[in-house]
């Protein structure tokens, strides 16, 4: 993914507010958008100064595939923790969540589908840690959403370079398809079983990522 010349290396980028202004978004969503994009290496943020463009191109697949070697451990552990605290927060959304909330998760569902379509790579990171956020949000639990954004502030640079590649994120299309379908249907067992599904392709994604010859 490259980005225009409009901005060279180096410049300083617009503030969250002129960027929300230009792009007729709120400032939430630049923020979100400027997390990703530091997480992706293509931005930095120096303290008091603003956000700076660091680099254009997001790398090639030898270099993420050396990001995912490096953090394999790292990844692992993310991964264990998610497999029993996700079910657990599918569980409470269905037992808890309004039915306003549920539709939330099925747009931000549809906003994932239209971002694989398009290859669109922060789009595809920012909807699909929304989903899962979406997802703890309606447990009403306040210990389990917090626990999840700071998993999720940590995974965030495991999101891009994941989506990086086409192929996890086609897998992780249907997956997301089907748990939206067990929280619409209010059925625990299929929600869960979904969840676990999905994180377990999630892991052997890396798996094969960190295996692979350079």
């Amino acid at each position: 993914m490259c980005l225009s010349d409009e901005i060279a290396v180096g410049e300083k980028l617009p503030t969250e507010k002129q960027l929300g202004e230009t792009l007729n978004v709120g400032r939430s969503t630049v923020r979100e958008a400027l997390r990703i994009l530091q997480a992706m290496g293509l931005i930095e943020t120096r303290p008091g100064r603003g956000a700076f463009l660091k680099s254009k191109n997001l790398g090639d697949s030898s270099t993420i595939t050396q990001w995912f070697r490096e953090h394999e451990i790292q990844l692992r552990d993310f991964m264990e923790v998610r497999m029993a605290l996700e079910p657990l927060a599918v569980k409470l959304a269905i037992e808890r969540g309004t039915e306003t909330e549920l539709r939330e998760i099925e747009e931000i569902f549809k906003t994932f589908e239209r971002a694989q379509e398009n290859g669109d790579v922060i789009n595809l990171a920012i909807s699909d840690e929304a989903f899962h956020n979406a997802i703890a949000k309606a447990t009403h639990n306040k210990l389990l959403i917090i626990i999840n954004q700071n998993i999720a502030n940590a995974f965030a640079e495991y999101r891009t370079k994941s989506f990086a590649s086409k192929k996890t994120a086609s897998h992780a299309l249907e997956p997301h398809r089907a748990i939206l379908s067990a929280l619409q249907g209010r059925d625990v067992e299929e929600a869960t079983k979904q969840v676990r599904r999905h994180l377990e392709i999630s892991l052997k994604d890396i798996e094969q990522v960190v295996s692979e010859e350079e």
